[in-house]
């Protein structure tokens, strides 16, 4: 007998889906020191819709700009987005966050070219695009594995998938595979889509993750249907152990070409500071439409 799925999707905010999508993660405390040019980082990501995009501002802690950096928000620097033709002063709310010192009179709309402008001692950074369509999930629909699997778990975050030695803490395990298919509202040929499916308990495990399919960054395109189809895994007891009740965050993000690099370098785990596409200095500046769904997996 094949295992049934309900579930009951719950939209988050789109503050909230910002951070739990692109994983941004930004150090509390502020900065006011000279650094090298090398070391400033902005990242601002730009929606059609009432607000206006927040702008971070840092500077790289380490002497690289590798994945490991920590980012320290920079408090002094001078922030200025154009938007639609219209120009709005930022000002800085706390731990490199940037703001408009007033609301946009109008919404952001599909189409809208965008311009950020930071500048801080000396350094000018700038980045610009324009605004891509809005997307939608449409259809979230999961399936099971029939019963669970024994799988070989790699607990080290440390370890990558190239490495020889997998003998290190590794162990065997039990894991429910879920195929989830995801539907979107419609394709656009310019543009790519990221997507990324977070259950709240997982392994974390590079092994088991090589098998899987929990995102991925690929041109709309080509596709015949705005369809895709990714593969997580639910850790259980033993064999014989059901599906148990959990929560899977979903979403989809649509950028152009730049956007898809700079998000295929996060998903390898090979993201940089100094990736990105910002003109003068780090980061990564550019229009995104967002879907995320919060969604109850039951058997």
């Amino acid at each position: 007998m094949s295992t049934r799925c309900h579930y009951r999707p719950e939209r988050t905010s789109a503050a909230l889906a910002l951070v739990l999508a692109l994983g941004l993660m930004w150090s509390a405390c502020d900065s006011t020191g000279a650094e090298s040019r090398s070391s400033l980082v902005v990242e601002a990501f730009v929606q059609a819709g009432a607000e206006l995009p927040a702008v971070r501002v840092s500077q790289t802690a380490g002497r690289e700009a590798d994945r490991n950096t920590v980012l320290r928000g920079l408090s002094d620097a001078v922030v200025t987005v154009h938007v639609g033709g219209v120009s709005h002063a930022y000002h800085h709310v706390g731990g490199g966050r940037y703001a408009s010192l007033l609301p946009a009179e109008t919404p952001i709309r599909a189409g809208d070219p965008f311009l950020v402008e930071v500048e801080r001692d000396g350094i000018r950074a700038t980045g610009r695009g324009t605004v891509p369509p809005d997307i939608s999930l449409i259809r979230i629909a999961p399936v099971p594995a029939r019963s669970a699997v024994e799988a070989v778990l790699v607990d080290s975050l440390g370890l990558s998938i190239d490495s020889l030695d997998v003998g290190l803490g590794a162990r065997l395990g039990f894991i429910i595979p879920v195929e989830i298919e995801l539907i979107w509202n419609s394709l656009q040929e310019d543009y790519w889509v990221a997507t990324s499916l977070d259950p709240e308990e997982s392994f974390s495990s590079s092994v088991l993750d090589f098998f899987l399919l929990t995102a991925e960054v690929m041109p709309e395109a080509g596709r015949q249907s705005a369809t895709w189809k990714g593969v997580y895994a639910v850790p259980v007891a033993d064999s014989t152990s059901s599906l148990p009740s959990h929560d899977l965050l979903v979403s989809i993000t649509r950028g152009d070409s730049v956007f898809a690099a700079w998000m295929s370098t996060r998903t390898s785990g090979m993201a940089s500071a100094g990736a990105g596409n910002v003109q003068g200095a780090a980061g990564f500046i550019g229009g995104i439409a967002i879907d995320t769904v919060r969604v109850r997996i039951r058997n």
